[in-house]
Parts: structure tokens; C-alpha cells; sequence
């Protein structure tokens, strides 16, 4: 990296691809994270598909968009493996290639650093830019998970 290099941000959902959908909460992705969730806290809790689904119904309502945070304060479960294994999700078929992406960004690294910058975990971030075929074009990724980096 040289010091006179420009820097470009870039944020990954919504600009490296498209959203279809108009809530995160009616997105494919939010279905498959929160089956993933409800395994979770199946094997996490030793439960039954009914009891897991009706606990995280509840942090769903009482811990919007922070889902982690809810299970962490409420059943003592590490938010950091939960983000890592309901998140660990394969974007085929949910996040939508956009041609020329690879090549435009490949020129754009010929003068500045790249940057890429999501409120979603760092897993799902890393599983979008290898389905993207983009990962390498980053000089670095910022997840802001349950921070609301993108609004610092």
C-alpha cells in the first residue's frame, strides 16, 4: 500500500450487489439466518424445533436486528459462535452476480485501496465476496456487527 494512494469505501450490501427485497427482515437471507438460528438454539439448549423457534420469535421481538445481543443477555449464549454458525450461509441463489464487478473493481485498485464495509457479520461478509468473486480486490473488510458501523 503506498501512501499516495486514494482510499475507496465501498459498502457491500445494496452497492457490490443488489437488494430485491425491501426489509432485511423479509430477505432470503434473514429466512435462512434465522433456520440457522433456531438450530443454534436447538443444539445450543438441547430443545425441540418448538421450543427453540418459540425463544428466538421472542428475541426476534424484543431485540430487533440484534439478535446475538438477545441470546447473549437472555440465554447465556456466545454471540460470537451464533454469528458465526447462523450466518455461515452460502449466497448462491440469495445475493445476485453483477457482471463486470470483478473487472471494474480490478481497474479501481489500480489507483487506490479498496475497502469494503457491512453491519453484517464477518462471515457473511467473506462468503458474498468469494460468491462474487471479489474478495481479493479488498485490501481490508470492516464488519460493524451489532454495531451500526455503517452510521458511525
Amino acid at each position: 500500500m503506498q501512501e499516495n494512494r486514494i482510499k475507496i469505501l465501498f459498502d457491500m450490501d445494496g452497492t457490490l450487489h443488489p437488494i430485491r427485497e425491501k426489509s432485511f427482515i423479509d430477505s432470503k437471507v434473514h429466512e435462512v439466518m434465522a433456520g440457522r438460528s433456531i438450530e443454534y438454539v436447538m443444539n445450543e439448549l438441547g430443545l425441540g424445533k418448538d421450543e427453540a423457534s418459540r425463544i428466538f420469535n421472542e428475541i426476534i421481538e424484543n431485540y430487533p436486528r440484534f439478535y446475538s445481543v438477545g441470546l447473549q443477555e437472555k440465554r447465556g449464549l456466545d454471540r460470537w459462535r451464533y454469528l458465526d454458525f447462523a450466518w455461515n450461509i452460502n449466497p448462491e441463489g440469495i445475493v445476485e452476480r453483477v457482471p463486470g464487478l470483478p473487472g471494474m473493481l480490478e481497474g479501481l485498485s489500480t489507483v487506490g485501496d479498496l475497502y469494503v464495509v457491512s453491519d453484517a457479520p464477518r462471515v457473511w461478509m467473506n462468503n458474498v465476496l468469494k460468491h462474487l468473486q471479489i474478495r481479493d480486490k479488498f485490501t481490508e473488510i470492516y464488519s460493524g456487527t451489532n454495531l451500526n458501523l455503517k452510521k458511525k
